[in-house]
């Protein structure tokens, strides 16, 4: 198989595509099927946290749960029902957790670190 190497007249053009197309919700969630993953990591002063991630049509999370030894002041299904319902969006997410201390559900874990895990 041979390597395709594209003009630097097109990279532009490429770029411009990615960004309009290819980086948008819409594309990569939008009329995706329903679909059940996990994510799972360690953090440093927090724990190993799990999210078992129940996706309904078009990226809509239908069920989320939470799993792990990290040490937390609120009760989870508080966040749970927060996140159930809404768009598998990074931008949307991050909206809804704004002003929300995510570290009182999960010990020494900001926000940002946690939508990492979300979206890896």
């Amino acid at each position: 198989m041979q390597d395709f190497i594209l003009a630097p007249e097109h990279h532009e053009e490429t770029m411009e595509l990615k960004e309009k197309r290819y980086s948008q919700w819409s594309w990569n969630y939008g009329k995706s099927p329903p679909y059940t993953t996990r994510k799972s990591r360690r953090f440093d002063k927090c724990g190993r946290i799990e999210i078992f991630l129940d996706m309904g049509r078009e990226g809509i999370i239908k069920n989320i749960t939470f799993y792990g030894d990290f040490f937390g002041n609120r009760d989870l299904s508080d966040l749970e029902d927060l996140l159930s319902g809404r768009h598998f969006s990074y931008d949307e997410l991050k909206a809804l957790l704004q002003g929300l201390d995510i570290s009182q559900y999960f010990h020494a874990l900001d926000t940002e670190s946690f939508l990492s895990l979300l979206f890896e």
